[in-house]
């Protein structure tokens, strides 16, 4: 036991001989730690809340399937690849299918925007509707409706113009 106890006091000895006599590299290792694990806590806390935010956003859409290309990428947007619309019709004839509605994701790197592509008609039909806290449905190209989460964020309001993929949209609905 007395070996031990001798043993871990040398061992502290030279560790702290180690830093008094290198103090310069002693920090820089400290510092190199420290900033990974700094990288590391802060990539995972941006991606669980990256994560977060899309669930919450897809959980107020109503559907119960996502389907996706076999060579998509989990990070929908991201991804080029694009399934043809008209397997729309095929995976409603599916047994168990009630409803089918065909969106485009496109990532809009300028302003750090997920834009959802829909048809409004069937896109509507997967829920009870959206639910308007301002303005109405899009009724011509230059339109959006956008969510509650990105109105609070951006403090848009209906009526504003924004900046999409470079083109000005008016806000048409925040729902």
């Amino acid at each position: 036991m007395g070996t031990s106890t001798r043993s871990r006091s040398t061992v502290a000895a030279l560790i702290w001989a180690n830093i008094c006599s290198r103090p310069l590299r002693t920090l820089l290792n400290v510092v190199a730690i420290a900033l990974q694990v700094f990288l590391v806590l802060f990539v995972i806390g941006l991606t669980s809340g990256i994560v977060h935010d899309w669930a919450r956003r897809v959980e107020g859409i109503g559907a119960d399937l996502l389907v996706q290309p076999p060579n998509g990428s989990i990070f929908f947007a991201v991804s080029n690849a694009v399934m043809p619309e008209q397997n729309a019709r095929s995976l409603l004839s599916a047994p168990g299918i009630d409803a089918v509605a065909p969106v485009l994701m496109v990532f809009d790197s300028s302003g750090f925007d997920l834009i959802y592509g829909i048809d409004y008609a069937s896109f509507n039909g997967l829920s009870s509707g959206f639910l308007y806290h301002e303005g109405r449905a899009f009724e011509s190209p230059h339109e959006v409706i956008i969510d509650d989460i990105k109105a609070r964020s951006r403090k848009l309001r209906f009526g504003d113009k924004v900046t999409l993929l470079g083109n000005a949209f008016t806000v048409s609905g925040i729902v």
